[in-house]
């Protein structure tokens, strides 16, 4: 085994109390899975996880070490970050139903799982905190005594996204649930909608006044 049994169930544990802390992530998988049913929610956290896998190549190969230590790196992907999630809120708001007996009561149209992947694969791409967190992190889990870092770090990513997928599905579950209860009420629509753009401008705001450790 590459890395220590004793080293995995302190990275397990470590890695399901991020998951269950409420993030960004969260957030975006949540406001899916109420607005496009829980087929959208897995799409998101599917992006997310390739996000994640991305993300930890980039930490093995050195490149989350050079965006942290270069501060109009950091600035730039944030201020991107946070337009593209600007761009997603404005588009939700926007967003209509379709003709009448095409939907169901209260229901938007729902996106396609491949658009919903890469818009949650970006918004995890274009937060520069996810690169400090990798390089916080990951790094810690890693002992080059026990082989290949790089792999170490991929081993560790898989192992993250498969505590996030478990988690998250409990989240996914719990939204499609809400939107089945909520779907037939008139107002679902526009509460869905303005709830959903309220939270990518919220992400984009936090994203913006984050600052550069």
């Amino acid at each position: 085994m590459p890395i220590a049994t004793t080293t995995l169930l302190a990275f397990t544990a470590t890695g399901l109390a991020l998951c269950l802390l409420p993030g960004p992530d969260m957030l975006f998988i949540a406001t899916r899975s109420v607005a496009q049913g829980k087929r959208a929610g897995f799409a998101s956290l599917f992006g997310i996880s390739a996000g994640v896998y991305i993300w930890a190549i980039a930490t093995a190969l050195g490149i989350s070490e050079l965006l942290v230590a270069a501060p109009s790196a950091f600035t730039l992907i944030k201020i991107v970050g946070a337009v593209y999630l600007l761009f997603l809120a404005v588009q939700t708001v926007r967003q209509r139903a379709r003709e009448p007996g095409t939907e169901a009561p209260g229901m938007i149209p729902s996106l396609g799982a491949a658009r919903l992947f890469r818009q949650a694969m970006m918004t995890n791409l274009l937060n520069p905190k996810v690169a400090v967190f990798f390089l916080a992190l990951f790094p810690q889990f890693v002992d080059p005594m026990m082989g290949s870092p790089f792999w170490q770090i991929i081993l560790l990513a898989t192992l993250l996204n498969a505590i996030n997928i478990l988690v998250m599905t409990i989240v996914i579950m719990a939204a499609h649930r809400t939107r089945l209860w909520l779907g037939g009420k008139p107002a679902f629509d526009r509460v869905q909608r303005w709830l959903t753009a309220t939270v990518f401008a919220g992400l984009a705001a936090r994203l913006l006044i984050q600052e550069r450790p």
